[in-house]
C-alpha cells in the first residue's frame, strides 16, 4: 500500500510521490487523512523558500 505526497524541493517546485505505509508499532496508531487544505502561510513558504525574515522592518 502507498501513501500519495507532495514535497517541495525549491521555491515554486513541488514533486508529486507516492511513499510506502508507514509500519506502527503496537503503541502507535495509523490515521487515515481523507482531506487536507493550505492556508495563506504555506503560500509564502512555497514562494519565498520560508515564512517571514529575522529582520522586521520598524513601523
Amino acid at each position: 500500500m502507498k501513501n500519495k505526497a507532495i514535497y517541495m524541493s525549491g521555491t515554486y517546485n513541488m514533486v508529486w510521490k507516492e511513499i510506502p505505509v508507514p509500519e506502527i508499532k503496537d503503541n502507535e496508531v495509523l490515521v487515515k487523512i481523507e482531506a487536507v487544505g493550505i492556508c495563506g502561510s504555506d503560500v509564502h513558504y512555497y514562494q519565498h523558500g520560508k515564512l517571514n525574515s529575522s529582520k522586521r522592518d520598524q513601523m
